[in-house]
């Protein structure tokens, strides 16, 4: 018995076979199409997934612009307190357990970080909106989040503050990250 091998790959055929189940191919090398007996099968589309971002660039823009404002009014109230201290400070001179000097150092950490973190979220809301730049909008998402907690330098219910605002933040970053699909670029 003689061994016969496709005269396409190779490849040794089984014994009383017409086609060579490695390639496909007859005995005489044309190529054999296996597609055509088959029928036809239902099969899901792999492209890119749906744009589930909805209003999250909005709801980033909204957060971005009142953070931005926050951030803005309290430095420049740490900027005007001297003339109203003495009216609103306690007999020892301190206001919520603050000197003059830690009040004006925390509204400036508080409103440098609400500021920093509403500009971010303005840019990457603007860049979420346009589905552009997509690893710098996760980027900037990110550090707009985890930015707010460097307020809890300044005290303890800051920072229950900043790591409730950072969860929000990074949930909204997560939606924009498994929207990649939407994006341009």
């Amino acid at each position: 018995m003689e061994e016969r091998k496709c005269v396409r790959c190779g490849h040794l055929l089984p014994e009383g076979s017409a086609y060579c189940p490695n390639c496909g191919a007859a005995p005489d090398g044309t190529a054999y199409d296996a597609r055509a007996d088959e029928k036809p099968v239902m099969r899901r589309s792999y492209g890119k997934r749906p744009d589930t971002l909805g209003r999250y660039p909005d709801i980033m823009l909204i957060y971005g612009v009142l953070a931005t404002v926050l951030g803005v009014l309290l430095i420049a109230s740490s900027m005007t307190v001297d003339g109203m201290w003495d009216s609103v400070a306690n007999a020892d001179g301190t206001y919520m357990e603050m000197t003059l000097s830690e009040f004006k150092t925390a509204a400036i950490i508080l409103g440098a970080v609400f500021a920093v973190s509403g500009v971010l979220a303005v840019i990457a809301s603007r860049m979420a909106k346009n589905r552009d730049r997509f690893k710098v909008c996760v980027a900037l998402c990110t550090v707009s989040s985890v930015v707010l907690l460097a307020m809890g330098i300044v005290e303890l219910p800051a920072l229950a503050l900043a790591a409730v605002l950072c969860v929000i933040g990074l949930l909204i970053t997560h939606r924009v990250y498994v929207n990649a699909d939407s994006f341009e670029s």
